[in-house]
């Protein structure tokens, strides 16, 4: 399993704080689909590492981060008495994931087209590709 980071970062349109975490997991993912269904997300992504007493907000979508397809969703996130709304993001390169896990800084949902923002840039771009074999 690769060694994570945490990004702090703030979204331009409204102003909101959040942080990203992302790692790789090396070996993690469904060689043949990929992160391609909740079930998979619910499987490899870190939402645990927030708090353990977790469920799915909604149903997943599909998306394209660095060039390599997974999937995202969103999170409710019971964190002692503080309730928590994350967004999930994995995405595949064969049998590698890489896994994004992205927080407000006042517990509300981060805002996805930032969160998708970030993760196409080329700080997490090059780092996949690295980690990844890409």
């Amino acid at each position: 399993m690769g060694e994570g980071s945490r990004f702090p970062l703030k979204a331009a349109s409204c102003g909101a704080e959040f942080q990203v975490f992302v790692r790789p997991k090396i070996g993690f993912c469904n060689c043949t689909t990929g992160v391609s269904d909740d079930d998979e997300i619910d499987r490899v992504g870190d939402v645990e590492l927030i708090g353990s007493r977790f469920f799915g907000a909604a149903p997943g979508s599909a998306v394209s981060i660095a060039g390599m397809q997974g999937r995202a969703r969103r999170y409710h996130v019971a964190d002692g008495r503080i309730a928590k709304t994350v967004l999930a993001v994995a995405f595949a390169h064969k049998c590698d994931v890489m896994v994004a896990t992205a927080i407000a800084r006042d517990g509300d949902a981060p805002h996805e087209s930032a969160v998708y923002d970030f993760l196409n840039g080329s700080i997490v771009a090059e780092w996949a590709a690295r980690e990844l074999g890409i």
